[in-house]
């Protein structure tokens, strides 16, 4: 039986002699070469006609693929081999297979030994036709026709987009995650059991402050707070808020113009009033329509997620207060927070004192 690196060439000889072209009627001498096959009319029959269009190997066996659906298999036995037949050549003695093509050209299969086998089997009937092959995978000859497909106008361009294509649909699923954690952060608090209390708005904007302080800094941010003042709610959910505001008015620079942040806390009667303030670009009357709209946003794709403002107006009306917002297209837009002010109880008296501050931020 041919070794593997004879078999290797021998595939690639087929290969290079049969691929793209049809079988005539193939001529069998050998009396038992197409014993799988019951008889050699069938084996005739089941070739005829057939295109190949690739040649592998499984094992010991040479396969041509055939493009209907068929397989040829060759299995060149203890001293078999092949030949590309010459014209007008006399075959030698042994020959048990012909085939012959349509466009031309003949190939013999060889067998001094009397042991090699040739039958046609179903590709989608193998387990059942040729049991023993069904578990051999394609040794070769699928590596050679990978790359070829790999080098393919079609699939060199999917492979050029798939870096592109793979990192917008990693934008895309952190803007959704983005989005989900927005939609369940009221929720989450809830869940886990943060208390309703009473909450120091002058903590909830120094808090906000450090987390951004370096915008802020290079925003030439003014921080005032004239009064102390306390509110019944949830301190995460007042700190989203305040921070929601004053990053959209970080962003809200145009460039070439110099852009003043300020956030103040006052006291007006029984209320608590939060002014965000900016001089950036404003708003335009389109836009201020839908400000307040679920996952209407004006920034760039994967910039903004749309529920900023949303979730602050739901959180801010759940606290029992209000929010509106002024704009000035090229001027600035203020927003101002209110929030009904919890009066505080001997417990608490200490939780307000000390947090009046004024002066700019960092």
């Amino acid at each position: 039986m041919a070794e593997l690196p004879e078999l290797e060439t021998l595939r690639r000889e087929l290969e290079k002699e049969s691929v793209g072209k049809r079988f005539k009627v193939p001529e069998v001498t050998g009396a038992k070469l197409t014993k799988r096959n019951g008889n050699k009319k069938v084996f005739q029959q089941r070739l005829e006609g057939a295109k190949v269009k690739s040649v592998d190997r499984r094992g010991p066996y040479l396969v041509g693929n055939l493009d209907n659906g068929e397989l040829l298999l060759l299995h060149l036995g203890e001293k078999g081999y092949l030949e590309k037949v010459a014209p007008r050549s006399t075959a030698p003695k042994g020959t048990v297979l012909t085939l012959a093509f349509t466009q031309g050209g003949q190939i013999r299969l060889v067998d001094p030994g009397g042991t090699a086998q040739a039958f046609v089997a179903a590709s989608d009937n193998l387990a059942e036709e040729a049991p023993e092959l069904a578990a051999i995978g394609l040794e070769a000859g699928s590596a050679e026709r990978v790359s070829s497909v790999l080098q393919r106008a079609e699939v060199a361009f999917a492979r050029r987009e798939a870096v592109a294509a793979i990192s917008e649909s990693l934008q895309g699923m952190e803007r959704i995650r983005q989005i989900v954690a927005s939609l369940r952060s009221v929720a989450r608090r809830d869940q886990a059991g943060e208390p309703v209390q009473a909450v120091a708005l002058a903590e909830v904007i120094e808090s906000v402050v450090r987390t951004a302080a370096h915008d802020l800094k290079s925003a030439s941010a003014r921080v005032e707070i004239r009064e102390p003042c306390l509110v019944l709610g949830h301190r995460g959910e007042l700190v989203d808020v305040v921070l929601n505001l004053v990053v959209n008015a970080i962003q809200a620079r145009e460039e070439h113009r110099p852009n003043q942040v300020s956030v103040e806390l006052r006291r007006d009667g029984q209320t608590a009033v939060i002014r965000v303030a900016d001089t950036g670009k404003g708003i335009s009357a389109s836009h201020m329509k839908r400000l307040f709209e679920p996952f209407f946003t004006t920034k760039g794709p994967g910039e903004g997620t749309g529920l900023g403002l949303s979730l602050a107006r739901n959180i801010v009306l759940a606290h029992g207060g209000s929010i509106d917002v002024q704009t000035e297209a090229g001027a600035g837009t203020t927003f101002t927070v209110r929030l009904p002010i919890q009066e505080p109880e001997a417990g608490v008296t200490s939780v307000a004192r000390g947090t009046s501050r004024s002066g700019k931020a960092g």
